[in-house]
């Protein structure tokens, strides 16, 4: 079964007090979303089927609402359920580390939500992030490795680097939002001359300078999906945690980097995301995880 697996599409929730949850220790975290949204059930029966639960094994369940769904339901991204996150890896090293740029993207795509609320939380910045401007992020990390070839990197290198992913992806959020039929994915494509897809590539790209207009005071956003100033980002945080889960080799000391994410905020211009002084060690254990995983896991 996949690392990522579709399991149920509930009723859109309203925002009620929490309910007690079973604690049979077969209850997955998904059984206990399940029990809660069938509790639930009777307020929402004459309501469209709008949220779909997916169980991750890194981030246990992860909500996708109705315009999420239409990007993960088009071809391109079900491509990536063939796409090996670690290449040739699961074939020539290790069968476990079988986890796909499915998985790894959908991931991203709930790091980001983790990381967008915990700085927001922290720093109290006004002006509040405009909801266009979060969905781009959040879509933004959900297509940040759209483009990769089979075996991922591997192809790169077996085309001696005439095939770029990130130049691929590009291709492939326009072909996706040129099919748009969401309400919200055709605002992101239409309103402003397009400026909603023109920010998800950008942060893809990790370039806010290729933008055609400025951000007043939200340039932050572009630390999260693809930072370029000091390489903590959401792709990372997702991928060391996915493929660590997989091949076993660092312990929980030396994957505590969590914080680093959690505990971060945005700085008073606006211009970029800070990170704790506190936390430096673990910013190094990070660095760490990402030069030992290779040494130890991938060759």
């Amino acid at each position: 079964m996949s690392a990522s697996a579709v399991i149920h599409s509930p009723a859109q929730r309203r925002r009620c007090p929490p309910l007690p949850l079973s604690l049979e220790p077969n209850n997955s975290k998904l059984q206990l979303a399940q029990q809660q949204q069938q509790q639930h059930g009777h307020h929402a029966q004459q309501q469209p089927r709008q949220s779909m639960l997916i169980e991750d094994e890194v981030h246990g369940v992860i909500e996708l609402p109705s315009h999420i769904q239409e990007i993960v339901k088009h071809p391109l991204f079900q491509r990536l359920k063939h796409v090996k996150q670690l290449g040739l890896i699961p074939w020539a090293i290790d069968k476990k580390a079988d986890h796909t740029r499915y998985d790894h993207c959908l991931g991203a795509y709930k790091s980001s939500q983790d990381h967008l609320r915990a700085i927001e939380r922290n720093s109290h910045y006004e002006p509040k992030l405009p909801d266009w401007c979060r969905q781009a992020v959040e879509i933004a990390a959900l297509l940040h490795d759209i483009g990769h070839g089979p075996m991922s990197h591997a192809w790169e290198l077996a085309t001696h680097h005439e095939f770029d992913h990130e130049e691929n992806a590009m291709a492939c959020v326009d072909t996706i939002f040129q099919d748009a039929l969401n309400p919200e994915l055709v605002f992101l494509r239409d309103d402003g001359g397009g400026r909603g897809v023109q920010l998800i590539k950008a942060l893809i790209l990790g370039c806010s300078e290729t933008l055609p207009f400025p951000m007043l005071g939200h340039t932050y956003i572009f630390d999260i999906v693809h930072n370029r100033r000091c390489g903590l980002d959401v792709d990372k945080w997702d991928y060391l945690r996915r493929d660590n889960n997989r091949l076993q080799i660092l312990n929980s000391a030396e994957m505590d980097f969590d914080d680093v994410f959690l505990q971060a905020r945005i700085s008073p211009d606006g211009q970029r995301i800070e990170y704790r002084y506190a936390d430096y060690h673990r910013v190094y254990r990070l660095f760490e995880a990402r030069s030992l995983l290779p040494i130890k896991g991938y060759q």
